[in-house]
């Protein structure tokens, strides 16, 4: 390893914990933006993920790149806001569990995502979201 690996690996293990099996990811961020770097590529295969620490924008972009995405928890996340787009597009998304400390979101949070198989009675699909 070189001279400058073990510090860096270090600062990796103490800003994180991720644990990833198969399809699921459990990762513990106290970096924002850095959801890139710990997910891997998990993302591409990603299929329930949680989350908990802090995110920003840019961690939201790597989320929506998750294509294979069926369930995401961000309960455990200090998150009082959602940036504009922040899952815009996530149209695979089926479930999201939203934190309690959640005071507003932005323009087109929710564009294009979360629609389930449940409908009203005037066969409108509503989102299945979860605060």
């Amino acid at each position: 390893m070189k001279k400058y690996g073990i510090p860096i690996l270090i600062t990796v293990l103490m800003s994180c914990v991720v644990s990833c099996e198969k399809t699921t990811c459990n990762i513990q961020i106290t970096d924002e933006g850095t959801l890139q770097k710990l997910i891997g590529r998990n993302i591409r295969t990603v299929k329930e993920l949680t989350l908990s620490g802090t995110l920003n924008a840019e961690d939201f972009h790597i989320i929506r790149n998750a294509n294979h995405l069926h369930f995401l928890d961000i309960s455990n996340c200090d998150l009082q806001y959602l940036p504009d787009s922040a899952l815009a597009h996530c149209d695979s998304l089926k479930e999201v569990i939203l934190p309690k400390g959640l005071v507003n979101t932005g323009d087109f949070t929710f564009y294009k995502c979360i629609y389930n198989h449940r409908t009203t009675k005037t066969n409108q699909k509503y989102p299945s979201v979860n605060l």
